[in-house]
C-alpha cells in the first residue's frame, strides 16, 4: 500500500497505489500532518485521518465563531467548501449546539431584529434569508416598520396636496423595498 497526495493551493489530493481517492483541504489539513501520520493499513490511515479532520474543522469553526455568531445552516456551507464528510459536519455542529455557541433560534430572531430596525419588510427579509438557506418563520406585520420609515424617510407622503408624480416616486422606492402596494395603500389611508 502506497499513499502520496499532491498539494496546490486549493485542495491536497489523496492517492492510494497511483489512483486518486479524495480531496483535503489545506485549512483542515496540512502536508505536514498527513506527513506525521504512520499507519500499516489503509484503515489505520483513515482513522487516523478522520482525527486531524475533526480536529482541523473544529478550529476553522471556533476561529469563525470567535468572530461573529452563524447559523447552523452557514457552518454546514463553509465546513462543506472543505471537502468534509457529512459525520464529521454533524459531529462538530452537534458538538457547538450542546455547548451553546450555535443557536439558530437565538440567530434568526438577532437577523430579523436587525433587519426590522433597518426598515427592511417581510419579504425582503424572508428573501435575504432564503439567499442564505435558512426558512425561518416570523410575524410578518409590516405595518410598524412602514410608519417609521415613511416619517424618517418620505415624510412628504403625509403631507396634503402633494402632486401626483412625487407621491408615485415615493410609493414605488417602497415597493422596491419589499412592501406590499396593499400595505402602503392601507398606511396612507388611515392618516
Amino acid at each position: 500500500m502506497k499513499i502520496e497526495w499532491k498539494e496546490d493551493k486549493r485542495r491536497i489530493l489523496l492517492f492510494r497505489d497511483g489512483e486518486e481517492v479524495r480531496a483535503l483541504s489545506p485549512r483542515i489539513v496540512s502536508a505536514r500532518d498527513l506527513s506525521g501520520i504512520s499507519a500499516q493499513s489503509w484503515e489505520a490511515f483513515v482513522s487516523a485521518l478522520s482525527l486531524l479532520e475533526e480536529k482541523g474543522a473544529m478550529r476553522l469553526v471556533l476561529t469563525a465563531l470567535a468572530r461573529r455568531s452563524y447559523h447552523s445552516q452557514q457552518i454546514r456551507e463553509l465546513l462543506t467548501k472543505h471537502f468534509l464528510s457529512d459525520q464529521v459536519i454533524e459531529t462538530i455542529l452537534s458538538f457547538c449546539q450542546e455547548k451553546g455557541y450555535v443557536n439558530d433560534q437565538e440567530w434568526e430572531e438577532g437577523r430579523i431584529s436587525y433587519l426590522r430596525s433597518r426598515g427592511k419588510s417581510a419579504r425582503d427579509i424572508s428573501f435575504r434569508l432564503r439567499q442564505k438557506g435558512i426558512h425561518a418563520s416570523f410575524a410578518q406585520d409590516d405595518q410598524e416598520v412602514l410608519k417609521k420609515l415613511i416619517e424618517k424617510k418620505y415624510p412628504a407622503l403625509l403631507r396634503e396636496g402633494l402632486p401626483f408624480k412625487e407621491k408615485a416616486k415615493s410609493i414605488q422606492a417602497l415597493l422596491r423595498r419589499g412592501f406590499s402596494l396593499e400595505d402602503i395603500q392601507k398606511f396612507l389611508s388611515d392618516v
